[in-house]
């Protein structure tokens, strides 16, 4: 089953060339609307009252949607600014408020009303703003020119004298505001200043400089008095620690040695230890160190040295006697002792006196604090009194120099007439004409469910195109009575080829032509179809199965007095009832007599047996059916010629009639070979 090419009754599926499909089957749907429509225009604009617009132009002061003015964020400057801070948004409404358009009537001697209907009646006013500019056009629309100008006049000198009349409210109560303030600031800057003086009265503070400064100064001297002390104090203990060690390290008593040697004697040992050491170095020249003689001068040496020493202490004496340089050290000590004690005394009072200065420091702080923050705040006074003295001079001074915030660009405009428009409304109308009657047809295009295209019915029905005849003019016989020449025949030779191909494996001698419909035109395209397989040297027999309304004889031009009716019950007569036509190759079997079962007749096995008669007398046969959807004849048919052309009118049968057609074919077993677009307004460009 082929799904590739869906089919739904959306709106959005539509394309241009189905929009044209509807429109030229709905066409005096469409026509009956468009004329409705420019009737409805034609009586709006009859029954419309007229109207004249003036118009101005204003610039006006204020943000816009494209520039917003930034100011710093605080009070002041809303109160230094008090008149453009309104965007041209809101100066529209104020424009179009009932204050100033009351004001403009009264200017322009129109009553004030008083009831709706009064309002009803007054002339309409119309603000627009220029893009997102500060300009704006003021349009006033009545039924008389010179009102419409006069009440466009009017508004413009209305919006001026109350905009000025909000400037110099707002800049009054503003100075009003700002005088209150500085009355305010000056009252509270002489408190602080009272407050000031005496703080610094009760705290004899003068200058908070220059006591810091004093205080500071002293407690320097302090902290430097202080350090001499500390650096005396260490210096005295030192000294004093170093006396005390003196004194114990010097003993109580002392020993006195004396030596008395003999000289003589001294003196002569030692001669002979000398004349000892010149052998020893004379022998070293003749005898190393490790020989027996110098072995043995070394030993005399050696023995001679220590009698030496031996004489030497042999005559010392020692003697104790009291130490008296220890009482000599115990007066020092006594000295060191009583420095260090009044370097010690000397740091107490300067810790004392340095507390005492850091004491008189730390309770300046909070004095200091407290005056920093009255100075503080009279500062703040003081800078507030200026701005606020700025802001009255600017105020007054604008005052002085007001001007208006409304420039008026283009003053009031000579009246022109704008309703009622016939051009416009008229070309409204024509489109919402057309566009309703399209709705229209599209709405009853979708409600009677046609098959419009080729695309819906090979959706619909799941066959292919097997060819599309022409659209014939309605006074061209259906018959096309010279093949060679007529373009239009070019398009059954299309299905031939195709309805030849598709079965060529199968070797079909034999087609049924049917459709869902009467009126289709089915049995012009099997006759055609006959004479086009004719036209290869075939010998074909086109049968007029069709015995309810049958045809082809008319088609043709025979008489119908015997046909199928009489080959069914006698084949014999078959000879008789073969009628020629005009081509060599064709034979043509009319309906025959009419009955009263020929859905039965059909399908009975005698139709069986003569349409193999048939197929023996001739190459091809083409069965001309009733519709399939109407009746079961073709159905019934379809047991002895199970290959079909179904032809279709696009626009005739419905999705449901065409759909049921070929599946009742599909069930019946029968073989259709696809679908022939009959009618088809298309197939003329391309056989073109």
């Amino acid at each position: 089953m082929r799904k590739d090419r869906p089919f739904t009754a959306s709106l959005s599926d539509l394309t241009f060339q189905d929009l044209i499909g509807i429109a030229k089957r709905q066409k005096w749907w469409i026509l009956g609307a468009l004329l409705l429509f420019i009737g409805l225009a034609s009586l709006f604009s009859i029954l419309q009252k007229p109207g004249y617009q003036s118009f101005a132009q204003l610039r006006l002061e204020g943000d816009t949607q494209s520039s917003v003015r930034r100011n710093d964020g605080t009070g002041l400057s809303v109160i230094t600014d008090p008149v453009n801070n309104m965007d041209v948004l809101t100066q529209i409404q104020m424009l179009q408020s009932s204050n100033v358009f009351f004001k403009a009537l009264q200017a322009v001697n129109i009553p004030i009303p008083q009831t709706a209907k009064d309002i009803e009646n007054l002339p309409e006013v119309r603000v627009n703003q220029i893009g997102t500019t500060q300009i704006i056009q003021l349009a006033v629309i009545a039924e008389d020119p010179d009102t419409a100008r006069a009440l466009t006049t009017a508004l413009v000198n209305s919006y001026k004298t109350q905009r000025e009349a909000d400037q110099r409210e707002r800049i009054t109560r503003s100075l009003a505001f700002v005088a209150a303030r500085l009355r305010d600031e000056n009252e509270a800057m002489t408190k602080l200043q009272n407050d000031l003086a005496s703080y610094r009265q009760q705290n004899r503070i003068v200058d908070i400089q220059t006591e810091t400064s004093s205080r500071l100064q002293q407690k320097q001297i302090a902290d430097n008095q202080l350090a001499e002390a500390q650096n005396e104090a260490v210096a005295a203990e030192q000294a004093y620690n170093s006396m005390v060690a003196t004194y114990n390290a010097t003993p109580q008593v002392r020993t006195i040695v004396t030596n008395q040697p003999n000289r003589e004697q001294l003196e002569s040992e030692k001669t002979k230890l000398a004349e000892l050491k010149n052998i020893r170095e004379r022998s070293l020249a003749v005898y190393l160190p490790e020989a027996p003689q110098i072995r043995q001068l070394d030993a005399q040496i050696a023995e001679q040295q220590r009698r030496i020493d031996s004489l030497e202490q042999a005559f010392e004496t020692t003697v104790t006697t009291y130490n008296t340089q220890r009482d000599v050290y115990a007066q020092d000590v006594m000295r060191a002792q009583a420095n260090m004690t009044g370097a010690r005394a000397r740091v107490q009072r300067a810790q004392a006196n340095v507390a005492q200065r850091a004491q008189e420091l730390n309770a300046l702080a909070p004095l200091i604090a407290s005056l920093t923050s009255l100075g503080r705040q009279m500062e703040d006074r003081q800078q507030s009194i200026v701005r606020l003295t700025a802001t009255r001079d600017e105020l007054q001074l604008r005052n002085n120099e007001l001007k208006t915030l409304v420039d008026e660009i283009t003053p009031a405009q000579p009246s022109r007439k704008i309703r009622p428009n016939w051009g416009i409304n008229l070309a409204l109308g024509s489109v919402l004409g057309l566009l309703a009657g399209l709705l229209l047809a599209i709405t009853l295009d979708i409600a009677k469910d046609k098959v419009n295209t080729a695309e819906q019915a090979t959706f619909v029905t799941e066959k292919d195109i097997l060819a599309r005849i022409p659209m014939r003019s309605r006074n061209a016989h259906p018959l096309i009575s010279d093949p060679t020449r007529a373009r239009a025949f070019e398009a059954y030779r299309l299905l031939r080829s195709s309805a030849l191909l598709a079965t060529a494996d199968e070797h079909v001698g034999s087609f049924l032509v049917t459709s869902s419909k009467s009126g289709e035109g089915k049995s012009v395209v099997a006759s055609n179809f006959a004479v086009a397989l004719a036209l290869e040297g075939k010998r074909v027999i086109l049968v007029d199965s069709n015995l309810r309304t049958p045809i082809l004889h008319k088609i043709f031009g025979l008489k119908d007095e015997k046909g199928l009716t009489h080959a069914i019950e006698d084949p014999t007569l078959l000879d008789e009832i073969l009628q020629d036509t005009q081509f060599d190759s064709l034979k043509v079997i009319t309906a025959g007599e009419r009955v009263a079962n020929p859905t039965e007749l059909l399908g009975g096995p005698q139709m069986a047996k003569l349409a193999e008669v048939l197929k023996s007398k001739a190459d091809f046969l083409v069965f001309d059916s009733p519709a399939a959807f109407n009746y079961a004849d073709a159905q019934s048919l379809v047991g002895s010629v199970p290959t079909v052309l179904f032809v279709t009118d696009l626009g005739t049968p419905n999705k449901s009639e065409l759909r049921e057609s070929v599946a009742m074919l599909d069930y019946a077993h029968a073989n259709v070979l696809g679908l022939v677009i009959n009618k088809d307004r298309s197939a003329a460009s391309r056989l073109a």
